[in-house]
């Protein structure tokens, strides 16, 4: 049977929304099911990683298409320019520059008309420009290969409404994978959507996905029972299928069992309600309590944040241990964390998800500080397994610091967590979907006129 794979993220795009279709486009074909994957040209990637290619995947069997600008691509271009030329004196608004302050004073006293502006021209998200290259695309394929059914996997949520569309048009089953609630309200995270208007479009889309759905896939039990909780007509959908990590991840003991300094390590983008403050404040409260391992330690941040973690470390005088790097390759990711004895992880006020780095973190068999609510989808993967920490606030920080410390004097770095990754290998996921791909297909062809 063939399959039509929707996914924006996808290699040599190194966001880690790339890995898991990755994984399920090349280990489908080994259950029967030959997978098309439809994606956008690589200049359109969120971080683009040449070094980061599908293989084992024919070339012909990826489609990639054109990203047209959004609206609010296309107001921003607009404003760009308009700016542009007030700047340089070409152009001045009737009243001069009084006239400017005064527009922006109003629109600061309106906060909530200017987001809900915005909000109405990001909807569905910022990658709605994909949505008509993407229906063109596949209006050409489907002239040469008949789909037994079709996977998207969002964010964005554009893939669900491109999904949607052609499983429509084709009628065909349609499995709707979530790696994210739909609107981020939910979560609790400040980036919500202000706007009531732009939320009911979004709550109206995500009730027309979910009765459209053949099967929809949560990839944490806590977001599987949030849908089924919420959309108790669809619960009987709803499956989960966690993020994994690849069958070649086998944990080993490294050199950093001999390093004469504690590295830890934190990889990946800082966004959201996820901030380094409780983490570097409560190291700053072990150091001040320990200041003779203070030449001992060193903490490296790789990748792009909102936040300003050097201007963190100054407030803390620990600016000679906080190091901040830009985003490396994904390639080169592995072989920095071997230099590591322990690890960091970042998922504040983030109760149904579980970030996709835990999975190769867990592989390296390092210890692992969560900062995140014992009782959040990551507290409860995380809780159990050896050598994983979960923190809330600085002062347990302070306490998980000197634990941490014991273990690498003990020179007691490493732990085997085989069993523990055992059930997120792509292997077993990848059998787990193949399965419910060939019933939906089955149960589609039976209630077919």
């Amino acid at each position: 049977m063939n399959l039509l794979l929707i996914a924006y993220h996808f290699p040599p795009d190194g966001a880690i929304g790339a890995v898991r279709p990755y994984q399920f486009a090349r280990l489908l074909p080994q259950y029967g099911i030959q997978t098309w994957v439809l994606t956008v040209r690589p200049e359109h990637a969120r971080q683009l990683n040449p070094d980061f290619q599908p293989a084992g995947i024919e070339e012909e069997r990826i489609i990639r298409t054109a990203v047209f600008p959004s609206r609010r691509d296309s107001i921003q271009r607009f404003a760009q320019i308009i700016k542009a030329l007030v700047k340089s004196g070409r152009m001045q608004p009737a009243g001069g520059s009084n006239a400017i302050t005064q527009v922006g004073a109003e629109v600061r006293r309106r906060p909530l008309l200017l987001s809900c502006f915005l909000e109405m021209l990001e909807y569905p998200d910022r990658y709605a420009g994909w949505f008509q290259p993407a229906l063109q695309a596949v209006q050409e394929v489907t002239r040469q290969v008949q789909f037994s059914a079709v996977y998207s996997t969002s964010p964005p949520r554009t893939c669900a409404l491109i999904a949607r569309y052609i499983a429509e048009q084709h009628h065909l089953p349609w499995i709707m994978d979530m790696r994210d609630p739909w609107i981020t309200l939910v979560e609790g995270w400040r980036t919500t959507i202000q706007c009531p208007l732009v939320r009911a479009w979004h709550q109206k889309a995500l009730h027309q996905c979910l009765q459209r759905a053949s099967v929809v896939l949560a990839n944490t039990p806590v977001l599987a029972e949030y849908f089924a909780g919420e959309y108790p007509q669809v619960a009987e959908k709803v499956r989960v299928l966690p993020n994994g990590i690849a069958d070649t991840a086998l944990s080993a003991p490294t050199a950093h069992l001999c390093s004469d300094k504690l590295t830890i390590g934190h990889f990946g983008t800082i966004y959201g309600c996820r901030t380094t403050y409780d983490f570097l404040q409560g190291v700053s409260m072990w150091l001040q309590a320990n200041p003779q391992h203070r030449a001992r330690l060193q903490l490296l941040f790789y990748g792009e944040s909102a936040e300003d973690i050097a201007g963190f470390a100054r407030q803390f005088g620990m600016s000679e241990v906080v190091h901040v790097h830009p985003p490396v390759p994904r390639t080169e990711v592995s072989s920095i964390m071997e230099r590591c004895g322990a690890l960091l992880l970042l998922a504040q006020q983030q109760p149904m998800q579980v970030p996709g780095k835990v999975y190769e973190y867990l592989a390296t068999g390092k210890p692992i500080i969560a900062m995140t609510e014992s009782n959040s989808a990551t507290g409860r993967l995380l809780q159990g397994i050896p050598l994983c920490y979960i923190a809330q606030n600085a002062e347990q920080v302070s306490h998980t610091m000197e634990q941490l410390w014991h273990q690498y004097s003990s020179g007691k770095l490493f732990c085997d967590r085989s069993d523990d990754l055992a059930p997120f290998r792509y292997s077993r996921l990848v059998e787990q979907l193949a399965g419910w791909i060939r019933e939906a297909a089955e149960h589609s062809q039976e209630t077919s006129p």
